[in-house]
């Protein structure tokens, strides 16, 4: 196998597995209503950017039309750009709520304006784009321009938020151990927790978009190395990853979800596994004379259903 076979085949997999877990991240936002909370909407627009840029790749290299081929690259580098800006909105978030309003008495972050914000970053990305694109020459020119100054100005705020982040919570920890409050504590524990998370998703996406940048910095004056091209895009392809294996890892409210979904899903298949021997065995004794005692119907196995699933959780309680 050539090197370039293995590289499209590398690419290839990893856009297609970037795909298949942002699109099921998005529908365990959405399916579980513990999730569709306004701490994640940023988390759920940061997924559906890298799910939009991981699919538009994919028509990228597989579509022949080159009207259809340009309309996927406007989109997908509309949708880098918003993957970078939700990786930021997720750091002002955070930053927000542990400086200025910890107790959230304040709502200086509100779900109405997480939506707008999230809706304003695909406006304020894919309109200009589409104008430059259609009505201008210079589309690549100013793209390759434009493109490292928003990823790399987007991952030193970003960065500087959690500095900014992680020293309020150490001084929160430093009064918390002279005397606070449980409630205190707790919510230092839960902050330091999502801050190491999302802390992780910004130092793999620095990794990532650096060699982008710098890839695009050099065809501004019309250099073009294939290997540095071969690189950068299987680390844009594995950024479409990481991302959300981070998500499932290290986040307690993610794991629970899927930890529950896998044990009710085992439970309805053995349910329907004991109904379906307890029919077969009330089938085969129909024959014989009722001896008085009660056979196992379905509608008993639905009630105990309805029971397990309205039944309390260890992660809801």
């Amino acid at each position: 196998m050539s090197a370039y076979l293995c590289y499209v085949y590398i690419r290839l997999i990893a856009l297609v597995v970037g795909v298949s877990v942002n699109a099921f991240t998005l529908f365990i936002i959405i399916y579980n209503s513990k999730l569709r909370h306004q701490r994640n909407i940023f988390t759920f627009n940061l997924a559906l950017a890298d799910f939009v840029a991981a699919t538009c790749e994919i028509l990228r290299a597989t579509l022949i039309s080159g009207v259809l081929i340009d309309c996927t690259q406007v989109i997908f580098h509309s949708a880098i750009l918003v993957s970078v800006l939700s990786v930021l909105a997720v750091a002002c978030y955070r930053f927000i709520g542990i400086a200025f309003d910890p107790f959230g008495s304040r709502n200086l972050v509100t779900t109405p304006r997480c939506i707008v914000g999230s809706v304003l970053m695909w406006v304020v990305m894919t309109f200009p784009l589409m104008l430059l694109f259609y009505c201008s020459t210079v589309y690549r020119p100013v793209l390759f321009t434009m493109m490292p100054i928003i990823i790399l100005s987007s991952l030193a705020i970003t960065a500087f938020c959690y500095c900014m982040t992680y020293r309020d919570i150490a001084n929160a920890s430093g009064k918390q151990s002279v005397g606070g409050a449980e409630q205190i504590k707790g919510r230092v524990k839960e902050n330091r927790k999502v801050l190491l998370t999302f802390a992780v998703i910004t130092l793999t996406s620095s990794v990532c978009w650096i060699v982008h940048c710098f890839h695009d910095i050099l065809q501004i004056y019309s250099i073009y190395y294939i290997n540095i091209d071969a690189v950068s895009n299987i680390l844009v392809a594995l950024n479409f990853v990481i991302d959300p294996v981070i998500y499932w890892w290290r986040l307690d409210e993610f794991r629970a979800v899927f930890v529950k979904m896998l044990c009710m899903d085992a439970l309805v298949r053995r349910l329907k596994k004991a109904v379906g021997r307890v029919e077969d065995s009330s089938s085969s004794s129909s024959s014989s004379p009722s001896s008085g005692t009660k056979i196992f119907s379905l509608t008993d196995s639905m009630k105990v259903v309805a029971r397990v699933s309205s039944t309390p959780s260890i992660s809801e309680t």
